[in-house]
């Protein structure tokens, strides 16, 4: 059965809720069907921010279920938690219509959602960080056993799940933008899939050209790019389309404040309809919030408990204004007719217009707007992607921009000025000793899941940074109470726990000044005891303890955090 068949009876049958012509997406599944049924090939795939390339992962994986000799499963690897909790509730959601049961066959696999810990459901979806540890021998249920030198690891289990699997990386700029470490490790991992013959599909929104060109040049030759202008050709008819080119979405001229905070809250109380803050650090977003006074508002960053999370993401759907970190960017599905945006690196920027006039509003502004710490990048993004993404918006302001679509026949998309941002940006060769020494972990049988830790470690104690992301996956407790079990951090988890990065909370604790109050919580052998914060005089013995799964959490007072605005240690 062809894969645009099976996702024309899903739609025909409301597993993506109402019926709607999406000619595009169909058309694109065919050529993805076409080109791997032939070849074990990888897929380039580039369709714009809410457009349904998920689709695409959810056909396939029934095609799974339906021909295993295509492939016998379809593995999702996804760059945020928020991003896979929103994909696999839309699942669910699907499923229950169609009145299939998911449990087993369809699962996600991260931090406290360990459903399918070898990745062997017919569909996984998973994170980014997991998959690639799946993949070094090394996955997270045995880290703390294999550098305690209590197991070997399960050396091919998650592998050959892996193996056996259509591989579909989404969302990847994510990754392949954020640093250095990120690109060098997603470019050896497709080498080595490609080698072995898994099928791949990377999917992306807003990749630049030029990091595109690069990574099909290390891959070599059997890679296909599907781009949403070249798809465009005959009759075909896509709602979707249709509705985005009725849109308009204006742009302000970008506005350089002296009183970021002041003047961001005198802007948008000026104006009318659902109204969004986004800006780059929680502090910001706190004062914004704060300098408001109105009563249908609410605050969403990155450092609150799960539960409060989830809650607040409900709220914005209410909301008369919305003050956000850059958390809306991915995984938040929300419309406004009017958005801030502080200054940042232009491929946000273009995901946080995505959340204006996002449904079947036909109208949406936006303001660009930035200050001497916006310039530097606030500590989170290169100075210079950032100053360069400024003077590209102040040439392009006034033109007629698709800012929700590529460029198409005789219309200015968002992706020639994304280009036109990289066109004086460097990407540094992906090949050096860490690829080597990655690239041997992954093909040969003689490296083992210690040898992989030991990479993983070197690299840590070298660049101060995880094999994918600027920092460490860490979390904060909120409770008063001494902690003496897991159990009793797992069964809370939701109310009481925060994700967060080792790094970043490091470094609020020492700014807070907290550390004589923060518990940090560590297991030696089968016995779990609390730690004073002030026994890691330094981050690097800090973060390997985070990366050995020695230290369970950090327990916070209550103190710390509130509900409205989350964790006070900024």
């Amino acid at each position: 059965m062809k894969l645009y068949e099976i996702y024309d009876n899903l739609v025909s049958k409301g597993f993506f809720g109402k019926p709607e012509e999406r000619g595009i997406l169909r058309e694109t599944i065919r050529e993805i069907d076409d080109k791997l049924s032939s070849k074990r090939a990888t897929m380039i795939v580039r369709l714009p921010p809410g457009s349904g390339k998920t689709a695409i992962a959810y056909s396939a994986s029934f095609k799974a279920l339906l021909e295993p000799e295509s492939w016998y499963r379809v593995i999702h690897v996804l760059p945020l938690r928020s991003i896979i909790e929103d994909t696999y509730s839309r699942l669910k959601d699907g499923l229950e219509r169609l009145g299939i049961t998911f449990e087993k066959v369809f699962s996600e696999q991260m931090f406290l959602s360990e459903n399918t810990p070898y990745l062997q459901s017919k569909y996984a979806i998973t994170t980014f960080d997991t998959f690639t540890l799946e993949l070094m021998k090394l996955p997270p249920t045995i880290i703390r056993k294999v550098s305690a030198g209590l197991s070997m690891g399960h050396f091919e289990i998650g592998r050959t799940s892996i193996f056996s699997s259509l591989t579909v990386f989404d969302e990847t700029h994510l990754v392949l933008e954020g640093n250095r470490n990120g690109r060098v490790t997603l470019a050896t991992i497709f080498r080595f899939l490609r080698k072995i013959g898994v099928p791949l599909i990377i999917m992306t929104a807003t990749l630049p050209t030029k990091i595109e060109k690069y990574i099909v040049e290390e891959l070599g030759g059997n890679v296909y790019t599907i781009k949403f202008s070249e798809v465009l050709r005959g009759n075909i008819k896509d709602e979707y389309l249709e509705r985005e080119l009725e849109k308009k979405i204006i742009m302000r001229k970008p506005l350089k404040l002296l009183s970021f905070s002041k003047e961001v809250s005198k802007i948008v109380n000026n104006m009318e309809g659902r109204r969004a803050v986004i800006v780059n650090t929680i502090s910001k977003a706190i004062e914004i919030y704060r300098n408001l006074d109105v009563e249908e508002k609410v605050l969403l960053h990155s450092q609150f408990t799960i539960k409060d999370r989830m809650e607040k993401v409900e709220l914005l759907r209410k909301a008369s204004i919305a003050i956000t970190t850059q958390v809306i960017e991915a995984g938040v599905n929300v419309s406004f007719d009017f958005m801030i945006s502080e200054l940042a690196p232009i491929t946000s920027i273009v995901q946080r217009i995505g959340r204006l006039a996002r449904f079947e509003e036909r109208e949406g502004e936006f303001q660009i707007v930035y200050d001497e710490e916006s310039l530097r990048g606030n500590g989170i993004y290169d100075e210079n992607y950032v100053s360069q993404t400024l003077k590209i918006l102040i040439q392009v302001y006034g033109e007629k921009i698709l800012w929700h679509l590529p460029s198409i026949p005789r219309k200015l998309g968002y992706d020639k000025i994304v280009d036109k941002v990289w066109e004086t940006m460097n990407i540094e060769s992906l090949v050096g000793a860490y690829s080597v020494a990655l690239n041997q972990i992954l093909s040969s049988p003689a490296f083992s899941s210690n040898d992989a830790f030991e990479l993983i470690k070197s690299i840590m104690m070298l660049n101060r940074r995880d094999i994918i992301r600027n920092d460490i996956f860490a979390t904060v407790y909120i409770s008063d109470e001494e902690i003496s079990s897991e159990k009793d951090v797992l069964e809370h988890a939701e109310e009481r726990l925060i994700p967060t990065g080792a790094i970043r909370l490091f470094r609020q604790i020492q700014r807070k000044n907290a550390g004589k109050e923060v518990k940090v919580v560590v297991r030696r052998g089968n016995e779990v005891f609390e730690e004073d914060f002030t026994k890691y005089g330094n981050i690097v013995k800090w973060c390997l303890n985070w990366l050995s799964s020695r230290i369970i959490t950090v327990r916070v007072p209550t103190k710390y955090y509130s509900r409205e605005y989350g964790l006070l240690l900024y």
